[in-house]
């Protein structure tokens, strides 16, 4: 089934289209960091300065109500106002007699220690008397109150029960204590009122007078002002949830209801985020009252000079990324127009019935840098030329093995017509009464026709001892000699399967390089067993012995071959490497011919390779002075198929 065939994309276009990519994708990733870093940085600042300002509020609030308590209690220290305060006998028939200016000396010294105060008030119960002071023109008033108390004053309130304790009023409007204020221009505003109770000591509970200082809240705002364009704002909560400071005038002595009002959670001093909003929130500790502070400002304006940098710094990625961009296309530009070039060459002589190996590219493309383009197209121009003196030899070479296969064919013989030729022959033999000349044609015939069978690579241990026992029984005819062979079968081996062609090497390494037939007892023993859960086999034939230094040689050989084998197997290499190392070595041929225990390495690779390398070769002098080579293998391996068994199917045995 064909593939669909995918829209061409330019090696120019996937370049930049990448690096562009990968560019954005870091600019990205550095953006979101660094603009997550900042807003962090922008807030953990903000918190930091705002408590700085937050608390001194707090400590200048706390500092006027405390000097107030303390100015308020300097008229213990005063015996001619208690004695006023507390007697019947005084001038008070106006606010200008002697002892009413006495009266208005000590709320003036109570206003310069507050000087946030916008009128002080002092109520006489024993003189039934109201004094007030109001401080932004000094202007002294003063009311007779028939049957003036505290009770009448503050019939909700419970009475301060302490010489000297204080009480804090929350916000509320200006009030003139009923006196008649000649300047009320100046009374609309709101104000905090310091309550300070007088008793005549050590008596706390005569109560003679109430001290009232009334502290304008423009005050707070004076002091927590963060400028005309700052969105910051400060609001003071009492304890009931009523407002005592808000920027909205009008909203003072109403519940704050905000949704980032989160009193159950804010701590003594706190910052949090909350409904897009950044709140600094911190508790009184003053022992007069409690109330909050909660200083709020939108998150977008804590963020903006984050906000402006991380524009600033995507303005500078952009006009990068537009510099890279640019670049990026003139250089490609001038990479990518030779390869077009050179592709359009290639593909239209590709769209040629026949391709025009006379062409080259440097007739075509003009590219006079010296760089990895310009080798190319030399290095192109040198294949153009290989390929077609290659094409020239590969034609000249088919013509060549044309006519060998032409000569092969009229030389060739069915390996079947052998075999039927001498089962022919033999029956002539055997009619002329010579059956001895018909054993040993019958025995090549039968040898001949398991030998030529290359279908396959195993064979069982039954058919390899009948043929060996033919090639010896060929052998010994050969030579006019006689020869005891004895085969000793563990039960359950004859149905085994092998290595084909395994023993016959055996046996001719015996008959040539033993010169077997030159003893008058020849004998050659193959034992076939198992021991431990493995399948040994053991040649033993008593001609001339192999001396030390051969069995040496051929054991480190064995062990070599082990060692590569395992090697190209870890590697998952080429098993041809392998077979290449038993090739006959051509100096180590003998006078017929013949080479020096190369069969016994050529079958100890093959059971390496059927094996998979779970195989070991032996050879040694046994105590009867005889030669003994031993094969043995795991069991279990022998009925298992592996690589090294797909390997021999073309392994020339």
């Amino acid at each position: 089934m064909s593939r669909e065939k995918r829209p061409f994309i330019g090696l120019r276009e996937k370049t930049i289209l990448i690096v562009l990519v990968i560019v954005v994708v870091t600019m990205v990733g550095f953006s979101v960091y660094f603009y997550g870093y900042s807003c962090d940085r922008a807030t953990e600042r903000y918190h930091e300065q705002t408590a700085i300002l937050r608390d001194n509020l707090v400590g200048t609030i706390d500092y006027y109500v405390t000097n107030c308590a303390k100015s308020a209690r300097s008229i213990y220290y005063n015996d001619s106002v208690m004695k006023l305060l507390t007697g019947k006998n005084g001038n008070f028939i106006n606010g200008e007699t002697r002892d009413s200016n006495e009266v208005f000396s000590y709320l003036l010294s109570t206003y310069a220690s507050v000087p946030s105060a916008v009128q002080v008030q002092l109520s006489a119960y024993r003189l039934e008397r109201s004094f007030l002071l109001t401080t932004y023109d000094l202007v002294h008033y003063m009311r007779v109150a028939p049957g003036l108390s505290y009770e009448q004053e503050y019939p909700q309130s419970p009475r301060l029960a302490i010489a000297g304790s204080v009480r804090v009023l929350n916000s509320h409007p200006l009030t003139n204590y009923g006196h008649f204020i000649t300047n009320s221009a100046s009374r609309n505003q709101y104000v905090f009122t310091v309550q300070i109770p007088l008793y005549i000591l050590p008596d706390e509970t005569s109560l003679v007078g109430l001290l009232s200082v009334d502290i304008s809240t423009k005050y707070i705002e004076s002091i927590c002002s963060f400028g005309n364009d700052s969105m910051t704002e400060v609001y003071i909560v009492a304890k009931d949830g009523s407002l005592i400071y808000a920027p909205d005038e009008e909203r003072i002595g109403e519940t704050l209801d905000e949704p980032w009002n989160r009193q159950e959670t804010a701590g003594p001093s706190s910052g949090y985020t909350c409904s897009g909003m950044e709140v600094s929130v911190r508790d009184f500790s003053s022992p007069y009252y409690q109330w909050r502070i909660y200083v709020v400002t939108p998150t977008k304006e804590v963020l903006r000079d984050a906000f402006i940098s991380q524009m600033a710094l995507m303005t500078s990625f952009l006009l990068a990324l537009l510099l890279i961009a640019a670049a990026l296309f003139s250089v490609m530009l001038q990479i990518v127009s030779p390869l077009k070039r050179m592709t359009m060459f290639f593909d239209s002589n590709r769209s040629l019935e026949k391709y025009n190996l006379k062409a080259r590219l440097q007739d075509v493309i003009h590219y006079s840098a010296n760089d990895e383009i310009g080798i190319l197209i030399q290095t192109i121009d040198a294949m153009l030329d290989t390929i077609e003196q290659h094409i020239e030899r590969e034609y000249k070479m088919q013509l060549a093995t044309r006519n060998s296969e032409l000569r092969a064919l009229q030389a060739q013989i069915n390996p079947h017509f052998i075999y039927n030729t001498l089962q022919y022959i033999g029956s002539r033999v055997l009619e002329n009464g010579d059956a001895e000349s018909y054993n040993a044609i019958a025995s090549f015939g039968k040898m001949l026709h398991y030998a030529m069978n290359m279908d396959e690579s195993t064979a069982s241990i039954e058919q390899e001892v009948d043929y060996v026992r033919r090639y010896l029984e060929l052998q010994a005819m050969r030579n006019d000699h006689g020869l005891e062979f004895e085969v000793k079968y563990a039960p359950g081996v004859r149905e085994l399967m092998i290595p084909k062609m395994t023993l016959q090497p055996m046996a001719e390494n015996a008959v040539i390089h033993g010169r077997l037939f030159n003893k008058p007892d020849s004998r050659i023993l193959i034992k076939l067993e198992i021991e431990n859960g493995d399948f040994c086999l053991t040649f033993v034939n008593n001609g001339e012995r192999a001396d030390a230094d051969k069995i040496r040689i051929q054991m480190e050989r064995a062990r070599d071959f082990r060692k590569k084998y395992a090697q190209i197997r870890r590697e998952t290499g080429s098993f041809s490497q392998l077979l290449q190392n038993v090739q006959m070595d051509e100096d180590g041929r003998g006078e017929d011919g013949s080479s020096h225990h190369i069969g016994l390495g050529n079958v100890y690779v093959r059971f390496l390779l059927q094996y998979d390398g779970q195989c070991e070769l032996n050879m040694r002098i046994n105590e009867r002075k005889e030669t003994e080579v031993s094969l043995r293998v795991p069991l279990m391996c022998m009925h298992v198929n592996n690589q090294g068994g797909a390997l021999l199917e073309n392994f020339d045995c």
